[in-house]
């Protein structure tokens, strides 16, 4: 009795709906350019140390326009990250009100997963604004340092 196994078969295959599939591809792509995006404006922030007077200011409105470029890739990554839930919640919602009789652990476990896109959208996009923010109080720091450094004219205006 004790040496036999107990075996569980699972009584159905999962496999990942198609929008999930394209929800994670998005998620994957906009990670990337994300990695791609910080690692240039991080070089951008770098070389301000080194600039001159003349470079300084169309170097800051590069980076300026680049920094914000990551703001506008989170509200598209939340809409879609909430349509793709939708989507993918809806079929189960109708099939629990046309059989009236739901079994809970089917549709605990079955809209945990159809709400995994909203969870993975808001990691990225938390991420996206920890940047923006990181990297607006650098500009706004080397903007300071270069405008009160020695040998820089302060202009009134």
């Amino acid at each position: 009795m004790q040496g036999q196994t107990v075996q569980w078969d699972p009584m159905m295959e999962y496999r990942m709906p198609y929008e999930l599939r394209l929800f994670w591809l998005y998620s994957l792509i906009v990670v990337v350019v994300f990695f791609v995006k910080c690692l240039r404006i991080a070089g951008q922030l770098w070389s301000l140390r080194k600039a001159s007077d003349g470079d300084f200011g169309s170097i800051c409105n590069l980076c300026k326009a680049r920094i914000d470029s990551l703001k506008r890739l989170v509200t598209p990554t939340l809409l879609l990250s909430v349509l793709t839930s939708m989507y993918l919640i809806t079929p189960l919602l109708e099939e629990i009100r046309d059989a009236k009789i739901a079994p809970i652990a089917l549709s605990a476990g079955s809209a945990v997963e159809m709400l995994k896109p909203i969870k993975g959208g808001l990691v990225i996009s938390v991420a996206f604004y920890l940047a923006y923010s990181l990297f607006t109080g650098a500009l706004k720091r080397r903007k300071i340092r270069h405008d009160f450094a020695p040998g820089v004219q302060q202009t009134s205006g």
